[in-house]
This record gives structure tokens, sequence and C-alpha cells, in this order.
């Protein structure tokens, strides 16, 4: 850490309690007292102070709103001011408008006292900085004993085949993993009656299984029109069986379990005549070869990274299909009344009334992909063969480690990773339906459709996190346990008045949450320049107004206008970071402007975020089945063959983004 890394972080640290000060009052000796405290523990430990101790510090205090008194914690800055004022003696005047000198919470908390602790704790909590090769080798142990704590699956998974008649599908259900007097079926290392799981639950949640996936249609005839467009397509990640410099639409390989059911002359190529195969290895004429995903760390906070897999490039093109079918078919089923993909607000707004009335719980799950077995899978899908057949088809079987020596390579029994296109979709269309049974079984309600709909209106999904009744979080639990699947104690939230769903933190009906600085430098690249920009505009609608002029003092080399803040329906801008927001309005005294005679409007000279890849075309087949099965398909026209670079098709060979000078219309 350089001298002027700490230096800009003692600005962050003053502009933070700068912006405080009104919440502490009249306690001015305490808020100095605070302010100094921690400048010296900055100084002493580093960014660490930032990123990992004052984290650390927030989710204790969400535990003790949740409990409903204070509990020391042995947490750095957390010792107590003394046996008779049971609040850290650290921001006192701030935890005393919380919680009363013995450590209660107090009927009527400061609301902003709250908010106030959080940001301070919270505001450098998500940089996404590298984080230390300890961290980074426990995220690893924690994957793999994951996985080794999984059952494994009933059905062939490991096969090119998943079964070998469709009854054997029909035979296995979620009472397979419950203990019946003189039947052998028990599992060991697991004992449903720990969970409080008997079969009744079972069933239920078989039942509301059975009847949701069923309703979901057949997946093998694909929709593609002017509603719904269900089509293969490429992420914009890497892959993990080609160089940079490949095309992802070179399908020199094509499994025989991906054949099956996604059959190359299909979905793979726009003329088998272009296709070449190497001699070797050839049967009939495809290469029937499965490249391992390949497990990779990638930043997401000090404490620790995110760990994903990047998949082999077929496997990819397939899941993007299957994650967009799941994604159309939910709107036509029941699920549409607690699952929106691409809008978190139904669940924020639930996390909100949880805040203020207690009737809602938000739950988080922990390692919620990784936890998320075949083994579950195949019965939660066992009526809808052709989405059953399709996962595996595009399942890939085997990872191989590329972080460290933890393990060389392994054979997977959880059904994704992060990384598959198809984990999102999938976990919470499971997490749904497991969430609607715990509601039938909670009101002792019969299993039909009128019941799962009415149960459906009561909750909802977003990937992991999960908002429902309070009374129906009990149940959940147990079912939940039973699929081998881990709540997250320290994110679920149902006694107090704090809630936290698909980021919005709530307490009592008021938004708590904090900004964040996901990325900084003093001397900002491009691309972080872009993110402080959000940054700067998060802190100022959250009214810290001197910490956002803090962050934008090193932004001072981008030509960068001052927007008014306005509602989203009606702004100009499609994204936050286009310009620093203000309640003052428009200003533009410091930009370049000039007259723009063809369109007869005023322009103004600002930097924008672009995209500054390289693409080289592949003057070949590649080309011309990105020309045909691509995401952008519908604006291309067949010039771009002639010209590929004009139509985006090619391989980028150099990634990167970059803040140009351009002349715009701000108004």
């Amino acid at each position: 850490m350089t001298k002027r890394l700490v230096h800009s972080l003692e600005g962050y640290v003053t502009a933070v309690f700068t912006d405080l000060r009104p919440t502490y009052g009249s306690a001015i000796v305490d808020w100095k007292r605070d302010l100094n405290r921690s400048l010296h523990e900055l100084g002493n430990r580093g960014e660490r102070l930032l990123t990992i101790d004052f984290p650390a510090i927030r989710k204790h205090l969400e535990k003790c709103l949740e409990e409903g008194s204070y509990i020391p914690s042995g947490l750095p800055l957390s010792r107590c001011v003394s046996r008779k004022v049971q609040v850290p003696a650290f921001c006192r005047a701030l935890y005393l408008q919380v919680f009363d000198v013995d450590g209660k919470l107090l009927t009527e908390p400061n609301a902003s006292a709250i908010a106030d602790l959080r940001q301070l704790l919270e505001g450098f909590g998500k940089l996404k900085n590298p984080c230390k090769q300890e961290a980074i080798d426990e995220e690893v142990k924690t994957f793999l004993t994951n996985e080794n704590e999984l059952k494994k699956p009933t059905l062939a998974w490991s096969e090119d085949s998943l079964y070998a008649d469709p009854s054997d599908v029909r035979a296995i259900s979620f009472s397979d993993g419950i203990r019946r007097p003189g039947k052998d079926v028990f599992l060991p290392g697991f004992d449903p009656a720990d969970a409080g799981i008997g079969v009744g639950d079972a069933t239920v949640l078989q039942r509301v299984c059975d009847i949701i996936v069923s309703s979901f249609g057949d997946f093998h005839l694909e929709r593609d029109d002017e509603v719904v467009t269900e089509r293969p397509q490429h992420g914009k990640g890497r892959v993990s069986n080609l160089r940079r410099s490949q095309s992802k639409f070179d399908f020199t390989d094509w499994p025989r379990k991906l054949d099956r059911i996604f059959p190359y002359d299909r979905y793979a190529v726009s003329d088998l005549g272009a296709a070449s195969f190497e001699n070797d290895n050839v049967e009939g004429f495809l290469r029937n070869y499965e490249a391992p995903s390949k497990l990779i760390a990638v930043p997401k906070t000090m404490s620790g990274p995110r760990l994903i897999g990047s998949e082999p490039n077929y496997h990819q093109w397939i899941q993007q299909l299957i994650r967009a079918q799941i994604e159309s078919r939910v709107k036509s089923t029941v699920l549409r009344n607690c699952i929106s993909f691409g809008d978190q607000n139904p669940n924020r707004a639930l996390a909100l009334q949880g805040s203020r009335d207690g009737s809602i719980a938000t739950v988080d799950l922990k390692s919620a992909s990784d936890r998320l077995s075949c083994w579950t899978i195949e019965r939660a899908l066992r009526a809808n063969l052709t989405l059953l057949d399709r996962i595996h088809a595009s399942r890939t079987r085997w990872m191989r480690n590329a972080i460290n020596d933890a393990f060389s390579s392994i054979v997977l029994r959880k059904c994704f990773t992060q990384g598959s296109a198809c984990t999102f979709p999938v976990q919470t269309v499971v997490y749904s339906m497991i969430s609607i049974a715990a509601v039938l079984i909670t009101e002792g309600r019969e299993v039909s459709k009128w019941s799962i709909t009415r149960a459906a209106r009561k909750v909802r999904v977003f990937g992991d996190d999960i908002v429902i009744p309070t009374n129906t979080l009990p149940k959940l639990r147990c079912l939940l346990g039973f699929l081998q699947l881990s709540v997250n104690s320290n994110k679920t939230f149902h006694k107090g008045k704090f809630r936290e769903s698909c980021g919005l933190d709530a307490y009592d009906g008021v938004d708590v949450t904090p900004a964040r600085v996901k990325r900084f430098s003093p001397n900002p690249s491009h691309d972080i320049a872009q993110s402080m920009i959000e940054a700067t505009n998060n802190f100022y609608k959250r009214g810290m107004w001197h910490t956002a002029h803090w962050l934008r003092g090193y932004l001072g080399g981008f030509k960068v206008p001052t927007i008014a803040i306005r509602d989203s329906e009606k702004t100009v801008f499609t994204k936050v970071g286009d310009g620093f927001q203000s309640i003052l309005g428009l200003q533009t005294d410091h930009l370049k402007s000039r007259w723009n005679p063809r369109l007869q409007r005023l322009e103004y000279q600002v930097h924008k975020l672009a995209s500054n890849s390289k693409k080289v075309p592949t003057q070949s087949a590649y080309d011309l089945t990105d020309y045909l099965f691509g995401s952008r398909v519908k604006e291309r026209s067949i010039k771009d063959l002639l010209f590929p670079l004009n139509g985006g098709l090619g391989v980028v060979n150099k990634e990167s983004a970059v803040m140009r000078l351009g002349w715009s219309a701000l108004s």
C-alpha cells in the first residue's frame, strides 16, 4: 500500500465524518475523537480497515439489530465503553441513538443513525481489488468441501445418456431421501429427521415441482418470432477451451452427449461443407471430446474472491439458448407471480414492507450455486424431460483447477457452477418452487394449481435472494436443509426491522442502503473513472456531499458535465456515469461548446466511456455463423459479411474501454 493511497483514503475518512457530523448533534468531542481514531487506525492497518474490518463491524451491527440488543463481538474498534455502557466506545454517539446504555435496542431507534453507521462501515466494503492468496486458497477449499458433501445423483449424469427409459426418471422423487421403516433408502451422511422433514413434506415439494415444471411446455420446440427469441448465443466471458485469438464460433469439437439433443448440423454451423475436422479422434464426422470447465477467481471483495467456472464454447453457446427459453416461458406459468428476470424492484419493495411490519422475511443462501446438486435438479425437473435432457446435454461434467494446487480436476456433483448461463434462471425457478412448497406446508393447504398460484403471489425470488412470509421461514429452512442448501444466517433477517434483498437495505421502512466505492485509484484509468463517476453520484444522492466532492477531485482530468437529477423516465442519459448529478441542474461552464448546423443544436465536448476493443474478421464460416445466429441478427444486413467489422463480426483480440472525447447534446 503506497503512501499516496493512504493519503487518499485519509481524505475519504475525513469527508465521510464531515458528512456524518449533523447526526452526532451536540457530541462534538465524540465526533472529533472518532475521526482521529479512524485516521490513526487507517495509518496502522492500511486499506484493511476500510475493506475488511469495517465491513465485519457492519455485519455485526445488522445481527444486533436482528437480535434486538448489542452483542459484544471482539472485533476491532468494538470494545464497549464500560460495564455500565454496553455499546462500543468508537462511534458511541451514533450507537446510543440505536441502543440504550444497557445495549438493548431502543423502542424507536434513529434510522438516520443506522444509515450513517452503515455508510461509514461499508463505503469501501465492495472494493474490487485483488485479495491475498490466503483468501483465494480458503475459497477453493470451501468450494471443494461443498462439492464433496453433496449427495451423488441417481441418474447417469456422468454418462452421455441421462437415463435408459423415461420410467427411470418418474421413479425418483424427493421422498427417496427419507428414512422409512424396513427400507434402506437412507443416504449416508444425511439425516432428514434433523431438518424436520417427513414423507408428507417431501411429497408436497415433489407435487409442486411436477405441476409447475410440466407447465413449461416442450423445450425442444423453440420459438423465434417478434415476441420471443429462443436461440443460442455467446456471452461476453472467456471460454475454457479456446485461445483469445480463436472465434467462439469455432465448434471443432462437439461432444456426443451434446449432439444427442442438439445436432451439430442444426445448432453449430451454417454450412456443413465449410466444417473441417482433424482425422484423428473422429467418430462419424464429429470429434467426440468434452473439454473441462476451468475454475478461476475474479475480484469480489478484499476478504475473498468470487469463484466461477469458465465453460467450453459449445456448452456456453447452448446454455444461453436454455437460459432464454426458461426466462421466456416463466411468463406463461404461475411463476410469473414470483419471478421477474431482470427486475429486482419487486423484491426490494417487499423488503421495505417487511422492515415496516415484520410480515416479510428476506433470505440469502450461502454458496447457492455450489450446493445445488444434480440429485436435487433431477427430482425438481423430472416432470419435464425436455428441460432435463437439455440441461444434461449442455452441462460440463468435470472441471480443472486453474487457481492453485488444491486439486487438479474433479467430476462435479453440483449441477452448475457460477459461469454457466443456466445457473441463474434454473436456481431461481428451483428456489421459487421450494418457497411455494414451504408456504403450502405452513398453511396446511392441499397442492393444486389454485393453491400454488395463491402461494406464488406471497413470495419473490431473484437468484438466491428469497423473500417470503415470516411465518414460512422455519419450514423453508427445513426444506433447504433437506436439499443440502445452506441459509446464510448473517444475511437472513426476520426478527427485527432490518431487511436486505437485491441490493436494497431497509430499516423500519427507510432505505438505509449505503453508497459504495467499488473501484478506486488516485490516478484512475478510463474504466475505473467510469466506476468512480457512478460512485460519486450515489454518494451525492445519499446526501454525502463532501464524500462526493472528494471522489470528484480525482476526476479533474476528465471533461464530465454536471447534469440535473431527474426521474428515470425523463432523463436523457442512459447511464448514471454520463455526468455528475446535481440538484442545481445542468452546469457546462467548464466545457467547450459548438453549434451543430446540421442537427440544429448546441453540443458540448465531453468524455464518454466507449469500447476500445480490437476485432479481427475471421474471413471464414465462423463469421457467417455469427451473422446468422448472433444476438444482433435483426440489426444486420448482408453488407456486414463483406465488411465484417461494421457488423460487429470477428474475433476480439484486445478488450478494453476508454473515455473518449466527443460532442453531445446535453438537453
